[in-house]
């Protein structure tokens, strides 16, 4: 915990963790304290609160916090939830890390990204209504939840939402109502949930909504009623279905070079 105070107070980055290195455990109620007490966060560097290569065995209770600092997370353990429900914080980083709880957090609002690229996660990411004024980065993460495995239904996202380089997904990802103010970025992602892989009913999409390079859906896209102001592209991608009821589309629609084309379902109704 002492070495956890230090790097959050100083202004070089902690040495990088080594993947397979032990992570000692540091109190959930510590990082809690760490992030929340008023005399304390004048002592954070403004990097950020630095939570590198640890384990907390207890869930990580920030409900109705105003967390100063960033809150970055790095090549943890987390054993139990992160509760960030109506928080507000700089930014949230869970990066190359592992996480047994679900992610609690409707009605954030967060003054800068979320990233949670390369991290492993058991449970669902919920963040119904949160405002993120920066990117929302999934990239290379793994969501193991066969239900609901990330819920944005009516957030507010300041630019591009990243799906991509490896992302997958057991679960439905669900945007119902999301505005998304830059791009929908869903390069070389695996949905391998068998209903409704994807759904972004009544969505709002200001940039374009790209899936290629190797895009897999085991189950079904749903945009419908959903509005795009740049181009739809499907490039290099197999699907099972693309449901575009009532799509209002500003740009191209771009269907080219799909993968067993003889097994998906295109509807444009």
């Amino acid at each position: 915990e002492m070495t956890f105070l230090r790097d959050s107070a100083c202004s070089s980055d902690p040495l990088e963790p080594e993947k397979d290195q032990p992570r000692p455990e540091v109190r959930s109620e510590f990082v809690r304290w760490l992030a929340t007490d008023p005399e304390t966060v004048q002592n954070i560097d403004p990097k950020g609160l630095r939570v590198w290569g640890v384990t907390l065995p207890g869930n990580l209770d920030l409900d109705e916090c105003r967390v100063s600092p960033t809150l970055y997370v790095h090549r943890c353990t987390i054993r139990g939830d992160i509760n960030l429900m109506f928080a507000e914080t700089r930014g949230v980083y869970v990066t190359e890390s592992e996480v047994a709880g679900p992610i609690k957090a409707d009605g954030i609002k967060v003054h800068g990204p979320v990233s949670l690229r390369g991290s492993k996660f058991a449970s669902e990411i919920r963040m119904l209504g949160a405002s993120v004024e920066s990117e929302f980065s999934c990239t290379d993460t793994k969501l193991a939840s066969k239900g609901d495995a990330l819920s944005l239904d009516n957030a507010e996202i300041g630019n591009n939402v990243f799906l991509n380089n490896g992302f997958e997904s057991c679960g439905t990802i669900r945007m119902l109502g999301a505005h998304i103010a830059g791009n929908l970025e869903c390069e070389d992602a695996n949905l391998k949930a068998e209903g409704i892989a994807l759904t972004m009913d009544e969505a709002r999409i200001d940039g374009g909504a790209f899936f290629r390079d190797g895009f897999q859906s085991s189950g079904a896209i749903r945009l419908p009623v959903a509005e795009i102001n740049g181009d739809l592209e499907f490039w290099d991608v197999e699907v099972a279905e693309v449901y575009c009821r009532n799509l209002k589309l500003a740009g191209d629609f771009i269907w080219q070079q799909i993968r067993n084309p003889e097994k998906s379902t295109l509807k444009l109704i």
